[in-house]
């Protein structure tokens, strides 16, 4: 499995974890010039642009790790683009991340609603 399908793996596990708590999935891999948005979800009209990293070990540390300003910037700059494409007012939303470890027949999920908090 190459790093591309490992990641459509784990956005699909996070689509489905997130759907469940009643979540609805506007989009999957929104792109802009500054960046990547792995899912964006809609939920009690807030847009929710969330960052996916799928883990199968600790070897390389918490994917949680992986989030720092340059990323979050380039997701609040990616969001504004999609924003501004798809709505004509204001809308609420909430940058969010979710981590996902997979070891030994268990899941486990670190979600982040709102990284800007």
């Amino acid at each position: 499995m190459n790093k591309r399908d490992v990641g459509a793996m784990g956005e699909g596990i996070a689509e489905k974890w997130l759907e469940k708590r009643g979540f609805t999935c506007l989009c999957r891999n929104y792109y802009s010039r500054y960046g990547e948005i792995d899912l964006i979800f809609e939920k009690d009209k807030t847009l929710y642009f969330v960052e996916v990293k799928y883990r199968r070990s600790l070897y390389y540390g918490n994917a949680v790790n992986l989030l720092n300003k340059g990323k979050v910037s380039r997701m609040r700059q990616t969001a504004s683009k999609y924003i501004s494409e798809n709505y004509k007012a204001f809308i609420k939303y909430k940058l969010s991340y979710i981590g996902i470890l997979e070891m030994d027949s268990k899941i486990e999920y670190t979600w982040i609603e709102d990284l800007l908090v």
